[in-house]
């Protein structure tokens, strides 16, 4: 009787390890988390500044614009002035816009955006679901900075999140589908447009100046850049370009404000050199204020011509060329390789 109670004993202790192990396992697989049924893995967003009807893009993941991964959303503003813009974020899955099944779920999704300094960037209106709670999609927005003219650097984070029930329209609630930062600056709108009036010109090969070219109110003894590759192809130049206003050098602000400047050059006979690399502003687009060369050939007829040199300025939306803005410094330079 001993032995049938001590075997009945262990089987029940048995039975009841294996029951709780089994509760155990359940409770780790109980309840599980619910994404939704939409995913999203890139997004893109939309800034127009309702002033100028100008729309500003950045985008994240494989949407980024600038092929080193560089952007930055602007904002621009004048001192005292209040602007206004209007925001759209369009989020992406393998390649496809998802926003438009998210506005059709609007009810259990938030687009959220924060860690901005919501004292200067304000949001005034925001876009609702079919419940009159926040979606968050499409934004208006204030910009006022009063008399802090600097610019502001600024990081958004957005996140898309997926509220199965009781939504409530703030950041930390649900579930979070996709997110990713957003570099943002705000931009005193009334800067640019520096006084120029002469240019100089500085002709390098390892690191000796071997010619240089004067404009305007700064004349050089040259009247023509010459090139004294001795005949040599593939020679590599630097050329460094100064502005001056006054006699007094102002290409240290040009630089300040490179995200609204660009130098080009054109007219010049592609045959003869070749421009391979130039200095780049904070999103990664050429500035032009110093270049490096290359000489394709130095046989006639392709030993001399002229060069254009232009800088162009605009506030919003730089371009990766001189097809944009306004024109604000324009010569051309004869030039000349033996």
């Amino acid at each position: 009787m001993k032995v049938f109670y001590t075997l009945f004993l262990g089987f029940v202790l048995f039975f009841v390890a294996c029951e709780k192990e089994d509760n155990e396992d359940a409770r780790d697989d109980f309840p599980p988390i619910d994404y939704g049924n939409i995913q999203a893995d890139a997004f893109q967003v939309l800034l127009t500044d309702e002033y100028s009807s100008i729309t500003d893009t950045f985008g994240f993941g494989y949407l980024a614009e600038n092929p080193n991964g560089i952007d930055t959303m602007r904002w621009n503003t004048l001192p005292n002035v209040n602007r206004y813009y209007k925001m759209e974020v369009q989020y992406y899955y393998q390649g496809v816009d998802v926003s438009p099944q998210i506005r059709a779920q609007g009810t259990s999704y938030y687009n959220c955006i924060r860690q901005l300094d919501f004292n200067k960037l304000k949001i005034i209106d925001i876009e609702q679901d079919a419940n009159n709670d926040n979606l968050g999609l499409k934004t208006d927005w204030e910009v006022a900075i009063g008399n802090d003219i600097n610019p502001s650097d600024e990081t958004a984070k957005l996140s898309i999140n997926y509220i199965k029930i009781d939504k409530q329209g703030f950041c930390d609630q649900g579930v979070n589908i996709f997110e990713g930062l957003m570099p943002a600056k705000i931009y005193d709108a009334s800067l640019g447009f520096i006084p120029i009036d002469s240019v100089l010109l500085e002709l390098s090969r390892n690191s000796m100046v071997v010619d240089s070219f004067g404009y305007s109110s700064r004349p050089n003894n040259n009247d023509t850049l010459e090139w004294k590759a001795n005949g040599v192809s593939g020679d590599t130049y630097a050329l460094k370009v100064k502005f001056y206003r006054a006699g007094v050098e102002v290409s240290n602000k040009v630089k300040e404000q490179a995200n609204y400047y660009s130098l080009c050059f054109s007219n010049y006979n592609t045959s003869t050199f070749s421009l391979e690399s130039s200095d780049l502003d904070d999103n990664g687009l050429p500035l032009g204020l110093e270049t490096t060369w290359k000489l394709n050939s130095t046989a006639p007829p392709n030993n001399s011509g002229t060069m254009k040199l232009q800088l162009n300025y605009q506030s919003w939306q730089k371009g990766s060329d001189c097809s944009f803005g306004d024109t604000q410094f324009e010569v051309e330079i004869p030039y000349e390789v033996n």
